[in-house]
């Protein structure tokens, strides 16, 4: 939690940022992204400018009706205004799915300004599985949403993995009748050169650098927890699945209990994973990576997203060790022509969590979003 003293320091940047915004630009949309940024920096702020141009939310839990099945959803949106324009937020990989705090304080913060927001539960990404199946229920959920809405189309923002995978949804038949725009925040381009990173710790830039900096230790984990068997033995592969599903639920005591019951060789490697070794791993992801190429290849937007025919913004945190901000470098040669309406690389961002940074930082984010809300309304 920020400190009495960086809470005015957000709030007072924030605030001189509006200020500049409304005198230099003139446009209500800056005033209402400051704003949106302010409530993000500090949800419960009672300062003005978190409460200017503010709408009532009414929210609800509901089911999607879709082609493939029920979708559990929770709507955020402004009261007595049903042709709002609206988008499809989709949460990145974490067990809380739409539960999670952030996500939910972000959806509401989008409503407050205006824009409708539904927030569909993935179930392979809620297990930390990055499958093809999430792909399906995003492009699901964004059709079903659009006809809710009288068939108007709605707009896409992807966190993290599924800000990816939110790219190759909006890029397919089915789907882009019914899409307006997509926003992809920390978003992959390659799993494959995402799954290096994680095992050497270095990753290529399109102009053939490499970037070198440590790896969250997430990531090696969702690798292992997707690739069971390329890491455990066959017997073992019961309790290593429930004693990785503890440590990514972060408890580490019950995570350390259960892999009292793997074997010896799978202890090992379980300790590895518990100290985050990842010189010992190495071998073993790098493996994975090459067995499973064409799995990887499938799940990432390289050479898929040539399909897409709406505008699209990515946002990167400069300091994302989870999906390195390169990626969406490579993404800005990936995206047809004509359509990258703007792509920004920030260190308010980390991954997808706020930092303390200069008021020329805040001033970028404010346009990025005011961008966004413009093609929201436009809708």
């Amino acid at each position: 939690m920020a400190s009495p003293k960086k809470q005015w320091w957000l709030r007072g940047s924030v605030a001189v940022l509006a200020l500049l915004a409304m005198v230099a630009l003139a446009s209500s949309n800056y005033v209402v992204s400051a704003g949106l940024l302010l409530r993000l920096m500090q949800p419960q702020s009672s300062n003005l400018l978190a409460r200017a141009v503010r709408h009532e939310v009414v929210e609800r839990r509901y089911s999607l009706q879709t082609p493939n099945g029920e979708v559990p959803a929770r709507l955020f949106a402004p009261a007595n205004d049903e042709k709002a324009p609206a988008v499809v937020l989709v949460h990145g990989i974490q067990h809380l799915g739409i539960e999670e705090p952030r996500l939910i304080n972000f959806a509401r913060a989008i409503a407050e300004s205006g824009v409708a927001v539904m927030t569909p539960q993935l179930p392979g990404i809620e297990n930390y599985e990055i499958s093809e199946g999430s792909i399906q229920t995003i492009g699901d959920a964004v059709r079903a949403f659009s006809e809710q809405r009288g068939g108007r189309k709605v707009g896409v923002i992807g966190m993290s993995f599924s800000g990816g995978l939110a790219l190759i949804a909006a890029a397919r038949d089915s789907v882009i009748p019914h899409v307006a725009f997509v926003v992809a925040v920390g978003a992959h381009h390659d799993l494959s050169r995402v799954a290096w990173f994680y095992a050497t710790g270095a990753i290529r830039r399109p102009d053939g650098s490499l970037l070198h900096g440590p790896p969250h230790e997430y990531g090696p984990l969702v690798i292992v927890f997707g690739s069971l068997g390329d890491f455990f033995s066959e017997k073992d592969i019961p309790v290593a699945r429930e004693t990785m599903r503890l440590l990514l639920y972060e408890d580490v005591a019950a995570s350390r209990k259960k892999a009292e019951e793997l074997s010896p060789e799978g202890r090992k490697l379980m300790e590895d994973l518990f100290a985050h070794e990842q010189s010992s791993l190495q071998p073993a992801l790098l493996r994975n990576i090459q067995r499973n190429s064409l799995r990887l290849a499938v799940l990432s937007p390289a050479n898929q997203i040539d399909g897409l025919r709406v505008p699209v913004l990515l946002l990167h945190g400069k300091g994302d060790n989870i999906i390195p901000y390169t990626e969406s470098l490579w993404l800005e040669h990936e995206i047809p022509p004509g359509l990258l309406k703007q792509s920004l690389v920030t260190p308010l961002l980390s991954h997808v969590d706020l930092q303390e940074v200069s008021i020329r930082d805040h001033v970028a984010v404010v346009h990025f979003m005011a961008v966004l809300l413009q093609m929201a309304d436009e809708t």
